[in-house]
């Protein structure tokens, strides 16, 4: 990567912390020069970390939550279906986020 590409991936980097900070600004802007994409990677990749690294204190608050008279093998099926739950939505997060800013940009 060039310094220009330094520079790039830092500005846009910069919007999109702005968008919390200043979002007229960032929205006037981009009703000039409609860039998103860079800033939605970011934001997504960012919600995936968040995601993947509290995933383990979901599971764990998923399983006190379980009622203390199941069977070891019902304690065991929902323990499975909890973790494959979590990893779909670790997966498909930056899927929902994309939707949910497709749907607020045009409403």
């Amino acid at each position: 990567m060039g310094e220009k590409s330094y520079i790039k991936l830092y500005s846009e980097s910069k919007k999109s912390l702005q968008i919390f900070l200043s979002p007229l600004n960032v929205f006037q802007e981009l009703d000039k020069k409609p860039t998103w994409l860079l800033p939605f990677l970011i934001i997504s990749i960012g919600t995936f970390i968040i995601a993947y690294l509290t995933s383990p204190y979901s599971i764990q608050a998923g399983i006190s939550n379980l009622p203390s008279d199941m069977s070891p093998d019902q304690h065991q099926s929902l323990l499975r279906t909890i973790q494959k739950s979590q990893t779909i939505g670790i997966v498909l997060s930056p899927l929902f986020i994309f939707i949910k800013l497709s749907i607020n940009a045009f409403v």
